[in-house]
């Protein structure tokens, strides 16, 4: 049987053996466990190309909003470019705005959905935290996690507010890569496709 896929937790946990393919040409041929760490591993030095993870919107996307999302980049808490994460690692998005809030100030929201399109979870400055920006402050900076996640391809999209009025909605900008989820002792890769999205605390004890 032959199983084709991005998912690097599906692969390890049902594949014995793996090829790499990259444009056609065999990149390696091993172990389905140690295929997944040089392909994750090659990924992850692609930091140097930037670009990728800079996304830039033109005033013709935005229909008719006054204040909106202008640019985004995905971060890693070193502060590298990248759209691959492993369980636990947090995420930081560099947020920019062009235009005027009708409202002095204004709050920011994130939504994260899984493959399926599913809604993972949400955040929002001013509706969970009563943080809110003035209006001259045109640059943000959103912390993600630690991101308790299994393996998987999710996407996020961003939400200003200004006031009661949602200025501006950017449906999902920003796709990344949960590549490994391994958070218990037994080093159990946990991929999203078999065992749900968010891994919560447990614990199992004799009575």
């Amino acid at each position: 049987m032959l199983f084709v896929s991005h998912n690097m937790g599906a692969i390890s946990n049902l594949c014995e053996s793996a090829i790499w393919l990259d444009n056609g040409q065999i990149m390696e041929r091993e172990t389905a466990k140690k295929v997944v760490r040089d392909y994750t591993d090659a990924q992850m030095e692609r930091f140097s190309d930037s670009s990728y993870y800079i996304v830039e919107r033109s005033r013709a996307e935005v229909k008719d909003s006054a204040f909106y999302f202008s640019r985004v980049e995905i971060l890693n808490e070193k502060g590298e470019h990248t759209d691959i994460f492993r369980y636990n690692d947090k995420l930081n998005l560099i947020v920019e705005f062009l235009g005027d809030p009708v409202s002095s100030d204004y709050s920011a929201e994130f939504y994260i959905y899984n493959e399926l399109g599913q809604l993972v979870s949400v955040g929002a400055s001013g509706a969970y935290h009563n943080v809110y920006f003035n209006k001259t402050i045109k640059k943000l900076r959103i912390e993600i996690g630690p991101l308790i996640l299994t393996s998987g391809r999710y996407t996020i999209s961003l939400s200003v507010m200004t006031g009661t009025i949602r200025a501006d909605t950017w449906e999902h900008v920003c796709p990344f890569t949960i590549i490994e989820s391994r958070p218990f002792r037994s080093g159990w890769d946990i991929p999203a496709f078999r065992e749900g999205v968010c891994i919560l605390q447990q614990s199992f004890e004799e009575v």
